[in-house]
């Protein structure tokens, strides 16, 4: 993690101003190890893109994932099925994993003239140079534990921590997800973020809007 002296706070306002400046189609990719926020981030960040008239979806990566071992075939599934077409300008159609019963569920379709959030382990890799705007979110470690005793299905997932966690560093390890983000974020509040570090085109996408009197 970069040295407290190294942040900066931003307000939340700076990062939906981002959003709602992208280019169509947008692909928003929201990536950290598992209880960093990134589902909060994504509804609540999507909440403030009312009215823009681009219409945002927020999809899991989870969602595509098959089963506990499968964060690597779910990133691969979001990749060819979903962010490849969508780069391309064309309606993209995926199948969801059920969870419950072990199988492939419904297909879901997804539009290039819609803004898609993708949140979720994985997801950076996901989309890789496909992405129009890549977050990281770095919570330390006790924190992400103690938001992971807080989720409701914690019972379910307590036993697979160890092994997620495995295949998150895995993945990140080989596609260096974490160097490549646009926006790596240390804290995420209702009204504001701690920024750690933000490349190029995450700090063009920060820029106050240009005073055109």
């Amino acid at each position: 993690m970069t040295p407290a002296d190294r942040r900066e706070r931003i307000e939340f306002c700076a990062l939906v101003h981002a959003l709602r400046s992208l280019p169509c189609p947008a692909i928003v990719a929201i990536d950290g190890w598992s209880g960093s926020g990134k589902t909060w981030l994504a509804s609540h960040v999507v909440a403030q893109l009312g009215g823009t008239g681009l219409g945002w979806t927020v999809i899991h990566m989870d969602d595509f994932v098959p089963g506990w071992d499968g964060l690597s075939a779910g990133v691969a599934v979001v990749h060819q099925d979903i962010a490849l077409p969508l780069a391309r300008g064309e309606t993209a159609r995926a199948r969801v994993w059920d969870w419950h019963d072990s199988r492939p569920g419904v297909e879901l379709e997804f539009r290039p003239q819609e803004g898609l959030i993708l949140e979720g382990s994985g997801s950076i890799a996901a989309t890789g140079e496909l992405a129009t705007l890549g977050i990281w979110i770095d919570l330390d470690e006790a924190h992400r534990r103690r938001r992971l005793r807080r989720r409701s299905d914690y019972e379910a997932y307590a036993p697979y921590i160890d092994h997620w966690a495995g295949q998150e560093r895995a993945i990140e390890r080989e596609c260096d997800s974490m160097r490549r983000a646009d926006l790596v974020v240390a804290e995420v509040g209702r009204d504001s973020l701690v920024l750690e570090r933000a490349s190029e085109r995450g700090r063009a996408a920060l820029a106050p809007p240009a005073n055109t009197r």
